[in-house]
């Protein structure tokens, strides 16, 4: 009576607990805000000078992760070379996670830098001076006095890449070092004959150099040749009149050299952070999926492996939208890889559990087999429970052969027990091993009365 009043009362508490559990469920998923955001981006990235295109486009990138709850800090630097070197030296403290890069730069020896973007709008190299327009072939730069921009900067290192080769070494143009607002005043005093800038044709350096303090802008003849010297490199155009159509600036079609813009980083990132800036990227910069799809890699840099994810699945998945931190366990590309492991598991598991059940049910029928063969008779063990000893039972090796079955069917048991509480057996599987237990249960139980019956004939007809 106590039990069924407990049972009565515990059934409307078990339903109250479940309504509870379903209710929290459904509060939790209400208050968690499934649209996907930047919070989980945290990160440092290298620019370029202040006055820089790397530093405006690294400025631009940070407002609007901020918009999306996320962090993208802006650190200066002199230029490419040194955030190539600092990315790498950062690769231990991890003060530093990205930085941009001009394509065709090395990085440091020995450093494990990845490429994770390449931007679709490339950067150009101008080449700027007060009666720059009067250049037009390799030959008008002899003996020029050129500035490159600051030390380790990208555009130091093209245009001693380009200009410091064998072929034009017969020129005698020498290179010097400036910041740019610097390069840019010595320019227009004269100091200067020419100041070289790679950046984006659209910057406001380049618009203001030309528009408030009147340089012009060399194009020279035969740039072509110069591209296909570095696989980094092609040429393309700037239109007459792009920066005052007003005032026709330039007067003319100008030729340039132009280079892509890579991102890089160094792996502190993990795979979420990283596609989190791809993300962000892709929403400021138009076409970077398509664009690295048909133009990614490098011959300098490996591929991160989450930026080829991202390029592959032409955006981020949905793990790495609404669960980054799953994703950095673990990325989405191997969850596959899993599922197929833990499904051969269950597979391997479920033939283990039908051989082994095969095995026990086999030695179970061998057992009753042998029963019936020592017994004379084909006795179920219903049949072993009601028997009475006959005279041909009455002899040792009789009983003998009883108890050894008994010592037998008394190990299958334990071995049906062993296998139903075995981890490798499915779930819900190990009933069948209960079946079995209960069946061999039945014909010990049976046997034993039996063999009980048997010795008492045995004593009895040796008393008489």
């Amino acid at each position: 009576m106590i039990s069924a009043n407990g049972s009565a009362h515990s059934a409307p508490r078990r339903i109250l607990v479940i309504v509870g559990v379903i209710l929290g469920f459904g509060l939790l998923f209400a208050a968690i805000d499934m649209r996907p955001d930047l919070s989980h981006l945290d990160a440092q990235m290298l620019s370029g000078p202040p006055q820089g295109n790397y530093f405006a486009s690294v400025a631009r990138l940070s407002q609007a992760a901020s918009r999306q709850g996320g962090k993208l800090g802006n650190q200066t630097t002199a230029g490419t070379e040194a955030n190539l070197e600092r990315l790498a030296a950062a690769a231990q403290g991890c003060e530093s996670q990205f930085a941009f890069a001009q394509d065709g730069v090395a990085p440091p020896a020995g450093s494990k830098l990845e490429l994770v973007a390449r931007l679709k709008k490339s950067e150009s190299l101008f080449l700027l001076g007060k009666d720059a327009a009067r250049l037009s072939s390799f030959v008008d730069l002899r003996g020029l006095t050129i500035g490159v921009g600051p030390a380790k900067s990208g555009t130091d290192r093209l245009v001693r890449q380009i200009f410091a080769s064998e072929d034009f070494e017969a020129l005698g143009m020498t290179f010097e070092n400036h910041d740019i607002e610097e390069q840019l005043t010595r320019l227009q005093r004269g100091q200067l004959d020419l100041g070289a800038f790679v950046v984006d044709e659209d910057a406001e350096l380049i618009r203001t150099a030309i528009r408030q303090r009147g340089l012009e802008l060399a194009s020279l003849t035969h740039l072509d040749v110069v591209a296909r010297q570095h696989p980094f490199l092609w040429h393309g155009r700037i239109g007459a009149g792009q920066y005052d159509p007003v005032r026709l600036l330039p007067p003319t079609d100008k030729r340039v050299l132009r280079v892509d813009t890579l991102v890089v980083g160094n792996g502190c990132a993990g795979h979420a952070e990283t596609v989190a800036l791809l993300t962000l990227l892709r929403d400021e910069f138009p076409g970077l999926i398509e664009h690295n799809r048909a133009r990614g890699g490098s011959d300098l840099l490996a591929t991160s492996a989450a930026a080829k994810s991202f390029f592959d699945n032409q955006g981020p998945e949905l793990a790495e939208q609404h669960v980054p931190w799953l994703v950095d366990l673990m990325p989405p590309s191997n969850w596959v890889y899993v599922v197929m492991s833990i499904s051969v598991l269950f597979n391997i598991m479920g033939f283990g559990h039908r051989f082994r059940l095969w095995r026990i049910d086999a030695g179970r029928i061998a057992l009753e087999q042998k029963v019936r063969n020592t017994l004379g008779k084909r006795l179920t063990p219903e049949e072993v429970h009601d028997l009475l000893p006959q005279e041909d039972h009455l002899e040792p090796a009789v009983l003998g052969a009883v108890d050894e079955v008994l010592a037998q069917l008394g190990q299958l048991r334990n071995r049906c027990r062993r296998q139903s509480v075995s981890m490798l057996v499915p779930m819900g599987q190990e009933m069948a091993y209960r079946y079995q237990e209960d069946q061999v249960e039945e014909s010990l139980t049976a046997l034993r009365l039996f063999r009980g019956k048997l010795a008492q004939a045995i004593e009895d007809a040796s008393a008489s």
